[in-house]
């Protein structure tokens, strides 16, 4: 789930949400090492992944000691739960104001607040979580933990055995990557959401990708893909997407050739075409005020590529958000 902002790139719309994200704070058990003195490596929590295999990566936690399972979302800049749940744990509904949030061509417009959540031996505190609208969550999950609450930890995802560690950022500069020696290292930009941006290379075009565990699929924009490869759909070589919703953003899939991460290559990924749907809802609501006022325009950190689960999972990644840099393996390596 990528929630995007609009009015999107005035100032007073980005302070807002910047107050809308977590204040959330760190407590270890007491079970738990407390964050290293020196610049050892050091890991804070184990936690399994219970699905990775074509599906976003699902974790259990206790949210106000209340046992939930929550998607792994690196593509949210803000963690969320279902307004059920919230109703559940008697979270009060708070009304946002003064900035507008959409997911899956949606508007978020509650929040509420939560006393933790406890992440194996981690407890994270104060949080402040969206309700999201309906249908967005998948089945049987209850929220999802986004960048608000992961940023405080360094991410080591071993998707190879179905294991995320959460490692204190408390360490030597390039001392992260223990389960092998040849590794690449992948510089990436930390948006003011705290989206993860890194280069990619696209059948040899160079293009800005987000990295999202909380996406299934791999995608490109539509407008990209026309861009840098001509593609639409009439193109040869690409897939029709059969029983999609009418409404649905994904249009069509092509099977490139290779998706490369400096150095680490995914052959033949399929990724799929999609229109900016949260785009097009704000433009639609905002159509008159955006013919006199371009300041009002969406701003939605466009990236080319979203790389999702059906790549990720293919490789081990440790996200260090101090260095921002993405240390990468294949999942097996060792």
């Amino acid at each position: 789930m990528r929630p995007s902002l609009g009015p999107g790139g005035s100032p007073r719309s980005r302070v807002v949400a910047l107050l809308l994200m977590s204040n959330a704070t760190l407590a270890l058990c007491a079970a738990s090492p407390a964050f290293a003195q020196d610049c050892t490596l050091k890991k804070v929590a184990s936690i399994t992944l219970e699905a990775t295999h074509g599906a976003i990566p699902v974790i259990s936690a206790k949210l106000n000691d209340s046992a939930r399972r929550f998607v792994i979302d690196t593509g949210s800049p803000l963690s969320a739960i279902d307004p059920q749940v919230a109703e559940e744990l008697g979270l009060t509904s708070v009304p946002i104001t003064g900035v507008e949030l959409y997911t899956n061509g949606k508007e978020i417009d509650r929040y509420a607040r939560a006393k933790s959540i406890r992440l194996d031996h981690a407890e994270v505190t104060d949080l402040t979580l969206l309700l999201v609208p309906p249908q967005v969550l998948p089945s049987g999950v209850d929220g999802l933990i986004g960048a608000d609450i992961l940023s405080i930890f360094d991410l080591d995802f071993d998707f190879g055995k179905k294991t995320l560690n959460l490692m204190s950022p408390k360490h030597c500069k390039g001392n992260v990557v223990y389960w092998t020696d040849a590794y690449t290292t992948v510089p990436f930009e930390l948006s003011w959401s705290r989206h993860l941006f890194v280069p990619v290379m696209l059948d040899g075009k160079r293009m800005n990708a987000l990295i999202d565990t909380g996406s299934a699929r791999t995608s490109i924009r539509e407008s990209s893909a026309s861009r840098a490869f001509g593609l639409n759909q009439d193109s040869s070589g690409v897939e029709r997407i059969q029983g999609m919703p009418t409404d649905s953003s994904l249009r069509f899939r092509y099977r490139f050739d290779s998706l490369s991460f400096e150095g680490v290559t995914v052959l033949h990924p399929l990724i799929y075409v999609h229109a900016d749907v949260n785009e097009r809802t704000f433009s639609r609501k905002h159509r008159d005020e955006e013919q006199v006022d371009p300041t009002t325009r969406v701003d939605l950190e466009h990236a080319d590529v979203v790389v999702g689960m059906n790549i990720l999972e293919s490789l081990h990644v440790y996200v260090s958000y101090d260095e921002q840099v993405l240390y990468i393996t294949e999942a097996g390596a060792h």
